[in-house]
């Protein structure tokens, strides 16, 4: 397998670096700059504080809707793109969804995160609460094989990771306040 190196910078030197928390994982965390929201939703629908290095909400009006920053630049060579996906613990015990959006190859800006509440309730994220993840893909002409395979294989085979079956939290979720 060849490697491909994807350059990037912490525009906040307190952001933590991007990395996988297991090998086999296929989801970089990505981190906010509390510092940089903006709504979406409008501002009726929530109420926001914020405090030291983090934000509350206030939830009121769901689906609320507003973006942040991430304190990330990237640059993807030409054979790769990256996709921001919502985090399954965020989902599952905060009502928190993503919008996925691309990131090409050719954007160098600043990574933004759409966030959507569909829950009410008071909810906190700090700069160092992971708020999706970005998925890196290349592209190009690649052939595929989708192999079916027994439980039993499967179980014997296939499932040992590092990670194994936890999800939906296991490595993080924004904190209901």
């Amino acid at each position: 397998m060849s490697r491909v190196t994807i350059f990037y910078t912490r525009l906040l030197e307190t952001a933590p670096k991007l990395k996988l928390d297991y090998k086999e994982n296929a989801g970089i965390d990505l981190y906010p700059d509390v510092n940089k929201i903006s709504f979406i939703s409008g501002e009726e629908g929530a109420k926001v504080a914020f405090q030291d290095n983090s934000v509350v909400f206030t939830v009121y009006h769901v689906p609320f809707v507003f973006s942040i920053s991430s304190p990330y630049k990237i640059a993807f060579p030409k054979s790769v793109h990256g996709i921001i996906y919502g985090r399954s613990g965020n989902f599952f015990k905060r009502g928190i969804d993503v919008f996925k959006g691309v990131i090409d190859s050719s954007y160098r800006g600043e990574i933004g995160v759409g966030l959507i509440f569909n829950k009410a309730g008071v909810f906190r994220i700090s700069n160092d609460t992971a708020i999706a993840q970005l998925v890196i893909i290349p592209f190009g002409n690649y052939d595929y094989e989708l192999v079916e395979v027994e439980n039993e294989y499967f179980e014997r085979e296939l499932s040992e990771t590092l990670r194994g079956e936890r999800g939906f939290g296991s490595t993080g979720y924004v904190k209901e306040v």
